[in-house]
């Protein structure tokens, strides 16, 4: 009795197992086919990633100009550790000092970001090895309220940002990167004063 009550149970979960399976692939076998009749259709609309390639975008001058704001470093110098800007690093730092003129109302621009968003600082290490530089703390108190303030149309605001140096013999490459995949557009090479 109890062998033929398992021998039941037993097909009558491998019925229900079975065809939960079936039903399971026949529902992503429809959305599959879903995914293939939208995917031959075509938007009309430019993708974000259109919208970006289609920006005016320049690095030349010391000046970052895209469509959204520009970015124009005013100075930079090598701090050393335990100097005022680096006083708790470890490595040097090459510091940047720059201003930030946003062109529109529609997104949220304040400095830190519009820095971060479209540049990046490169080095060569003693083995001739190309490096992306660590960001540092910010090498300059005063801007501590005013890096994260959104800047209005027309307005400028200030601030400073530092990289963590590989050496002091290689001067720092800064590049303009534009997009989410990063398409270079334009660099500026910075010696080590």
């Amino acid at each position: 009795m109890k062998k033929s009550l398992i021998s039941i149970l037993i097909l009558s979960s491998t019925v229900l197992l079975v065809g939960c399976q079936n039903n399971a692939s026949n529902s992503s076998k429809s959305s599959s086919e879903k995914n293939k009749s939208t995917a031959v259709k075509k938007s009309s609309k430019p993708t974000d990633n259109d919208k970006v390639k289609n920006q005016k975008f320049s690095f030349n001058d010391k000046q970052v100009d895209n469509s959204e704001f520009t970015i124009k470093i005013t100075k930079h110098k090598v701090i050393k550790p335990g100097k005022k800007g680096n006083s708790n690093g470890k490595k040097p730092v090459i510091a940047f000092w720059y201003e930030v003129k946003s062109k529109t109302d529609n997104k949220v621009v304040d400095p830190l970001t519009a820095w971060q968003a479209v540049l990046k600082a490169e080095q060569l290490d003693d083995k001739a090895t190309k490096q992306t530089l660590n960001v540092a703390p910010l090498p300059d108190n005063k801007y501590l309220e005013s890096q994260r303030t959104v800047i209005k149309k027309g307005k400028t605001v200030e601030n400073a940002i530092a990289y963590e140096l590989n050496t002091l013999k290689n001067p720092v490459k800064l590049i303009a990167i534009k997009g989410i995949f990063g398409e270079g557009s334009g660099e500026e090479t910075f010696k080590l004063k």
